[in-house]
């Protein structure tokens, strides 16, 4: 019995799609490519048609988005995701978070089109690149740097070229693109069906979407899930926020905010783009704080709602090729610390270094560009158009280190003089650079890290003094107190040393307040029990005889030495105090010059 086969054009009836923050699945990642499609939307419907897509203006809500169209799912989805992952002149234009000022200025575009293509699309697998291009930007007037970005390319087939022995295919060359990843996933990876409809079975994503984490062995598989969860996962890159961790290591980090809320996201993320100088932390804890401050700032409130998930990746020596995960960091939703870190930033910003010349042997103190094979001209500071940057940037030494501790929740001097995982690549080529720190004590022996950061922290005293002149850095007032104490016992320790000379040292006083300072700050570093730093403190209190503050506060300063909850506190708030002392009448005036702008 043979079948009648009768052709039907399809009804066009109007279909719809809803995602909400609270289906199942809608993990961090997920709920950001909620709010990547709600800005794209958004975008969309002031400058832009997704047609057959549609949407009524009630569709986009805060927990939600609704997504309506006739016929099949395919056409506008394809313009959806055209339309989300955009490209001009070689740089990434994403109009979900970027408006007309950021396409015509490359300052704003360059950070997330190198934290992107560094992170999620950093694999030449998942994304071939063009050679790097440079190009100088104003930061400021009279104030230009260096940025270096790769253009996204397309390999084609190269007949000049002939076919490849052992593929026996033609060679393929490198050409601009004109589409990213995001574009031929969606055409490849059978997100729809043969009449245009999402698949109804799982699709696999390669491990882009999951940047990192790509499979090393056999049985390690690619993401597979329903279509529709994989196309919010396809739009999460662009409204994560990117960012360089110091060091030429190629050390990246991206931010993923954890949406709570779709509409006031995206309302805020719009305002959140990075220029190139506030590209650059120095810490995971440095790079998640600057978001979530950002982003209090921008709708003021008494509670903070989310958090966010900061994921450094970089090269390691057991895995080639590709850039891994090499640490993961959750930020909670904590007021104080996003207080606390916006003084720590005010205090210790990012600060343009003014090269004295263009001739090489100047720039060579400017650090090179992260992570990039190709190398710049003679100098490493001109564009292709033979610009030249006047100066770079540079990031404070300690606040990675503050800005960890204030997520931890501990004491924000905490370890202050112990480099971070991050600092070592910088420091080590700060002893490259400078000849003398290869030879201590003539001996030849490289000095140590730890010194390194410590003579840097030392530079940086004013600034450090105004984080301890702040109030609300502190938890008790005992911690301030305890550090005017140690400076007060320095005072005195340092007057003994020029008395010294007064009787006829052979030293120089210079020599003599180095050698006691590296002389306390190894016996503090060295003191890790109780112990022991109860032996050197009271040993340097006793010294310097008794003072002012350990007259009137001896049970509080006592508890920061020997209590076994505290001592530790007390160590670290004297290494504070040392790398921060400054002599009396300077403290005095900087004291009443903050008591005046409160």
């Amino acid at each position: 019995m043979g079948t009648k086969r009768t052709d039907v054009k399809a009804i066009e009836v109007e279909q719809s799609l809803t995602w909400r923050l609270s289906d199942q699945g809608m993990d961090l990642l997920e709920r950001a490519g909620l709010a990547g499609l709600y800005m794209a939307l958004q975008s969309a419907s002031k400058t832009g048609s997704l047609s057959p897509l549609s949407w009524h203006e009630d569709d986009l809500r805060s927990d939600s988005v609704t997504v309506r169209w006739s016929g099949p799912a395919k056409p506008g989805f394809v313009k959806l995701m055209d339309w989300a992952w955009q490209l001009s002149e070689g740089l990434l234009y994403l109009p979900g978070v970027h408006d007309d000022r950021d396409r015509a200025a490359l300052q704003y575009r360059v950070p997330m089109h190198s934290g992107i293509m560094r992170t999620f699309l950093q694999h030449p697998n998942t994304q071939p690149k063009l050679e790097a291009v440079d190009r100088v930007i104003e930061v400021e007037e009279d104030k230009t740097i260096v940025v270096r970005f790769e253009p996204p390319a397309a390999r084609v087939d190269d007949p000049k070229r002939g076919n490849n022995p052992k593929t026996k295919r033609l060679y393929k060359k490198k050409i601009a693109a004109d589409c990213l990843k995001p574009h031929t996933d969606l055409e490849k990876k059978k997100f729809f069906d043969r009449a245009g409809c999402f698949s109804t079975n799982d699709v696999s994503l390669s491990n882009w979407v999951y940047p990192g984490i790509a499979g090393r062995y056999g049985d390690e598989k690619s993401w597979d899930g329903p279509a529709t969860i994989a196309l919010l996962l396809m739009l999460a890159p662009t409204v994560c926020l990117y960012h360089r961790l110091q060091g030429e290591g190629g050390n990246w980090v991206f931010v993923v905010p954890d949406v709570r809320d779709v509409e006031e996201f995206a309302a805020t993320r719009r305002l959140m783009n990075l220029n190139a100088d506030f590209i650059d932390v120095a810490s995971l804890g440095d790079a998640g704080l600057q978001f979530l401050a950002e982003y209090s700032t921008r709708s003021p409130r008494k509670v903070l709602g989310s958090g966010c998930r900061v994921v450094a990746m970089g090269y390691v020596g057991y895995y080639q090729g590709q850039s891994i995960r090499k640490s993961v960091l959750d930020i909670p939703p904590d007021l104080l610390s996003v207080r606390r870190y916006r003084i720590l930033h005010r205090e210790l910003p990012n600060t343009f270094v003014r090269l004295k010349t263009q001739s090489s042997a100047d720039v060579s103190e400017a650090p090179k560009t992260n992570g990039q094979k190709k190398k710049a001209d003679k100098s490493g500071q001109s564009a292709g158009d033979g610009a030249k940057a006047t100066g770079f940037i540079k990031l404070p030494s300690g606040r990675g280190r503050i800005a960890d501790n204030l997520v931890r929740g501990w004491p924000w001097y905490a370890d202050l003089a112990i480099p971070t995982g991050w600092d070592h690549d910088e420091l080590e080529r700060e002893r490259k650079r400078n000849k003398e720190l290869n030879d201590r004590d003539g001996k030849n022996r490289p000095t140590s890290h730890e010194t390194i950061l410590f003579a840097a922290l030392g530079s940086q005293r004013r600034k450090l003094m105004k984080l301890i002149a702040e109030d609300d850095m502190w938890d008790t007032e005992a911690e301030r107190v305890f550090v005017e104490a140690f400076w007060e016992a320095l005072d005195s320790l340092y007057a003994q040393e020029a008395a010294a000379i007064e009787r006829g040292g052979t030293r120089t006083i210079e020599d003599r307040f180095k050698d006691l300072n590296d002389d306390i700050r190894r016996r503090l570093t060295q003191a890790k029990t109780r112990a022991l730093l109860r032996t050197v403190l009271a040993d340097l209190f006793a010294k310097a005889g008794r003072q002012k503050s350990i007259r009137n506060h001896p049970a509080a300063i006592w508890r920061l030495i020997d209590h076994p909850d505290h001592w530790r506190k007390g160590r670290d708030l004297a290494l504070l105090a040392l790398t921060s002392h400054r002599k009396k009448e300077e403290r005095e005036a900087a004291a009443t010059s903050t008591a005046k702008g409160a």
